[in-house]
Parts: structure tokens; C-alpha cells; sequence
């Protein structure tokens, strides 16, 4: 496994348990993110009730809904690369890696 400082990964969530799997999906791949960004509305919170690993950051939108959240970690995110996801995916092991791969073989504006 390779830790990237290139990769942040966005997630725009209500929380939930599925998230911890899809924490830990991304986690466990060949290229793991220097970031992940949990996106939760402030009155949703505490659904986040599981410990989270030391490249996660909990960012807490004043906002409820998806498209906001999400612009929101966006705005956050440090990354050269921002990958966002759902909440409830769970990804195979290299899928982050086929990713960046596919991307940085496309033109620039890509």
C-alpha cells in the first residue's frame, strides 16, 4: 500500500454504519488518500459514533444535502486529485489505483 499525497477523497454522508465500511475500503487499498473528508450536516453528527483513522476529518457542513456537502468538502479538500464518493461503497482493493492510472492517461483537461 501506497499513502498518496496527491489524493484526497470526499464523502458527503448523514453517517451511519456503512460508512465505517467504506472507510475502511478506501483505507485498505494499494493507493490510500492522505485525506478522506467526512461532509455532515452539524444536526447529524453524532451518527458518526465509530473511531476513525488519522487521515479522516470530520467537516461539519451547516447545510443538509448532497450537492452542498459535497461542494463543501470540495472547497476543503488539498488534494491534486479529488476522488468523491457515497457513503455506501465499498471499493476493491485496487480500484483507487485503476483510477488515478485511467485519469492521469488522459489529456490534461481531464
Amino acid at each position: 500500500m501506497i499513502l498518496s499525497n496527491k489524493i484526497s477523497v470526499v464523502i458527503a454522508t448523514l453517517g451511519g454504519v456503512q460508512l465505517q465500511d467504506t472507510i475502511n475500503s478506501i483505507n485498505t487499498n494499494t493507493i490510500i488518500p492522505f485525506e478522506i473528508l467526512i461532509c455532515i450536516p452539524i444536526q447529524e453528527s453524532y451518527n458518526i459514533t465509530f473511531q476513525l483513522p488519522d487521515n479522516v476529518k470530520i467537516c461539519i457542513s451547516e447545510t443538509r444535502g448532497q450537492v452542498v456537502q459535497r461542494l463543501f468538502g470540495f472547497s476543503l479538500a488539498r488534494g491534486e486529485f479529488i476522488m468523491q464518493m457515497d457513503d455506501d461503497l465499498v471499493l476493491e482493493s485496487n480500484t483507487i489505483e485503476l483510477l488515478l492510472n485511467s485519469l492521469i492517461s488522459l489529456p490534461k483537461n481531464s
